[in-house]
Formats: structure tokens, C-alpha cells, sequence
């Protein structure tokens, strides 16, 4: 209800007069006194948390869309089922744990500081258009699935689990070298990244399938190039391209399990 301010850890806020707790659904819906703000908590309860979030559509404070802030260097939320955005949500510090699938139908904001994280420990999605400032991925379980396109600004970690892109793509719009890190036989991507890269620079693109790891990695010297797109093609069938040659030898055959 927000009818005593902007705090999520001040029960008056809420219509049952109790913060939530890990296991309790969450609902913004219809006209609220005040927007919502995930500080760094109270000493009794210092991180947010609860099952599903819903901003609805309909969420509303003084005639104008519903914002969930989450702004402070040690704001931590932790949404353990699925956190659908209908109105706006504004990441500017702290840590978001999304523990579940994340549908983003509206306005989601991140930028300034602060870590979007997906560690949840069964198979995630991620659903509309998607800018993070940094981006961790830690899912044990088998990974995060891709329904649109995402785009990280700053910082790619990966921690553990594969981020599978099927038909879209990450995008890493920092060009220093080290803005993806962590890759490993445990968490890469699987599918396409498109690195932004400087003139020089010796850049890793940590991408494989479903099943192996095939990190690729391009040194460049004085390129004119803005991006690079990777992936890797796995199996290989057809015949070779023409043309090819590495240090003016020719290449005539290629591996039958993939290319990159």
C-alpha cells in the first residue's frame, strides 16, 4: 500500500502490516500511496526477499507509473520465484537476486552501479528487452535460457551455468578486454556474443554448445572493426569455403565437429 512511505522493510507499508518473507508472493496492483524502495535493510531483516514479484500493470502512484528502486550500496533483493516488471523498475546500486524467470514488460532501468544476478537453482528464462549495467551468471542448475536479445553495459561475470541464446544474442557494449570474465568449462554461452572491441586488444569469446566448451580468442593489432559476433557451429556438414588461409596456407579441410 506504501501508506507510510517509500521503505519495503517498514511493515506499515504493507496491507497485512509484514514485511515478506522468502516464501510469500508479492503483488503492486491498483492506485498506492508511495513508490517502493529496497534500501539496506533493518538489522532484524537486512535483505528483501520473497517468492514471486509482480509490478502490475495497473500499479500506480499519484496517476503516474509505479517505481520499484533499488538504490543503495548494500540494497539486496531476492525474488526466489518469478519476477514479472509491468510498470518500472530502477536498478542505480546494490544486488537484484533473480532466482527465478524475469519477464520485463515494461520499463527496467540499470544503470549507475550495482549487479544483476541470476542464481537460481533450476532452469531460468529471461523474457523482453534487457539492459544491465553488470550482469553475474551463477546458476548450478542447467542454465539460463534467452527469449530476447540482452545487453550488458559495464561488467559480464560468469560464475557458473551456460546462458543459451537460441536465435538472439548477449551483447557486450564495454570494449575493454577484461568486461567478460570468469568463463570456464562450467558457465559460457551457448549460442551468439557480440563483443564491442578497441583498435588492439586481445579478446576472449567464451561460447560453445549445449554439451562443450569452445572458447575462441582474437588478438587485434590496428582494427578498424566496432564488433565482433561469435558462436560456434556444431556439427560441421558441407563442403569448406573457399579462400581460406591461415599465413598464406591454404585451408582446405575442417574438423567435422564445429567451427567457430
Amino acid at each position: 500500500t506504501g501508506t507510510q512511505g517509500v521503505d519495503w522493510f517498514d511493515c506499515g507499508n504493507w496491507k497485512n502490516l509484514k514485511i515478506p518473507e522468502g516464501g510469500d508472493n508479492v503483488i503492486a496492483t491498483g492506485a498506492l500511496t508511495n513508490h517502493i524502495t529496497v534500501d539496506d535493510g533493518i538489522i532484524t531483516i537486512p535483505e528483501a526477499e520473497c517468492n514471486n514479484l509482480t509490478i502490475a500493470a495497473d500499479a500506480t502512484v499519484g496517476g503516474s507509473a509505479l517505481i520499484l528502486r533499488v538504490n543503495n550500496a548494500g540494497s539486496v533483493l531476492n525474488v526466489y520465484g518469478a519476477f514479472t516488471n509491468n510498470k518500472t523498475l530502477e536498478h542505480t546500486n546494490g544486488q537484484i537476486h533473480y532466482k527465478g524467470n524475469f519477464v520485463n514488460n515494461s520499463t527496467y532501468t540499470h544503470n549507475t552501479a550495482g549487479t544483476a544476478i541470476i542464481d537460481g537453482t533450476v532452469s531460468q528464462t529471461l523474457t523482453g528487452a534487457n539492459t544491465f549495467l553488470n550482469l553475474e551468471m551463477n546458476n548450478n542448475s542447467t542454465g539460463l535460457t534467452l527469449n530476447n536479445d540482452i545487453t550488458i553495459n559495464n561488467s559480464l561475470t560468469l560464475t557458473d551455468g551456460i546462458i543459451t541464446t537460441g536465435t538472439n544474442k548477449v551483447l557486450v557494449e564495454n570494449n575493454a578486454t577484461g568486461a567478460i570474465s570468469g568463463q570456464s568449462t562450467d558457465s559460457y554461452i551457448n549460442g551468439t556474443l557480440r563483443r564491442k572491441v578497441a583498435a588492439a586488444g586481445s579478446y576472449d569469446f567464451p561460447v560453445g554448445t549445449s554439451t562443450n566448451y569452445e572458447i575462441a580468442n582474437i588478438n587485434l593489432v590496428t582494427s578498424t572493426i566496432t564488433y565482433i559476433d561469435a558462436g560456434f557451429t556444431n556439427p560441421h556438414s558441407g563442403t569448406t569455403m573457399s579462400g581460406l588461409s591461415v599465413d598464406g596456407t591454404p585451408l582446405t579441410d575442417l574438423l567435422d565437429y564445429g567451427f567457430w
